[in-house]
């Protein structure tokens, strides 16, 4: 999962896997325990969840809400506080059903479907009441999805604040026009990359990206588990970076993720001579020369 922490409003995850609230916890220590390093609590965090986005409905992207759903009910017991769930349709099933098994607080998620955050689409008052009410819990100027090309209902999100920053999430994805196009002027584009460029063919069976195809101004996440280090790419790219657990970035700080992926590629120059001799061969060689 992604989380997009604004300052004095709260935070947005992007899609939860089974193990999210398990890297939540080595992020920001146990429950109950003080901040660490400056950083806020756990329980500061999860009471100031807002917004959760879920891309589409395959487990590695979905399992772990019901977890943080029903942590965040705990702690906000005794109080009137909602949160908002975007999603696929019949994620809202999915939901409804476990809550008879576990109480996730189903009262208090504001459930939107994706296909009402689409640009084309014009939601009924009720749902438009809906997706106000959350923009301005988050001082957002918009949020739309956008249906990319992986499985039946699957979703890339667009989140504009006020103050003028705009990050994109493609989910999983092959590369997709109309994602291009919500994407235009993005203060950041999260995109996945889960193949190497010489497994296009998986790429394009699977309907996932390659490295190359993801690379334009971006922070790449989502690698396969077949690269358990640093993603191989066959040219620099002077404006992409790349995502590890437990990684915190800010919006201003944006700009020097592109500068550690060359010590990335020579700390890991072992890894990436296994799966690309020649490469990582070349790639320290062109290094050295730049640093001297």
């Amino acid at each position: 999962g992604t989380i997009i922490t604004i300052p004095s409003c709260g935070s947005i995850i992007l899609d939860a896997g089974e193990g999210t609230l398990g890297s939540m916890i080595r992020h920001f220590g146990p429950l109950g325990s003080p901040g660490r390093d400056g950083r806020m609590s756990l329980e500061e965090f999860l009471r100031g969840i807002k917004c959760i986005f879920i891309s589409h409905l395959h487990a590695d992207h979905h399992f772990g809400v019901v977890r943080i759903l029903d942590m965040w009910n705990r702690l906000q017991h005794g109080t009137d506080a909602v949160i908002y769930v975007a999603a696929p349709g019949r994620f809202m099933k999915w939901l409804d059903e476990y809550s008879d098994v576990q109480d996730i607080g189903l009262s208090r998620i504001r459930f939107i479907d994706n296909r009402n955050l689409l640009r084309r689409n014009t939601p009924i008052k009720s749902i438009d009441s809906t997706i106000q009410a959350m923009l301005n819990s988050l001082k957002l100027q918009r949020m739309e999805s956008v249906e990319v090309i992986h499985c039946a209902a699957a979703y890339g999100v667009s989140i504009e604040h006020t103050q003028g920053w705009k990050i994109v999430y493609s989910g999983d994805t092959r590369p997709c026009e109309d994602l291009i196009l919500v994407g235009k002027n993005a203060t950041l584009l999260i995109h996945e990359a889960t193949f190497e460029n010489d497994l296009i063919e998986d790429a394009l069976e699977k309907r996932h990206s390659t490295t190359e195809e993801a690379v334009k101004s971006v922070l790449l996440t989502h690698f396969s588990q077949r690269y358990p280090k640093v993603p191989i790419f066959t040219d620099d790219h002077g404006t992409v970076g790349i995502s590890f657990d437990l990684m915190e970035v800010t919006i201003g700080d944006l700009y020097k993720l592109p500068k550690y992926v060359r010590a990335l590629k020579i700390l890991y120059a072992d890894e990436c001579a296994k799966r690309k001799p020649m490469e990582a061969k070349f790639a320290i060689t062109k290094y050295e020369t730049n640093i001297l």
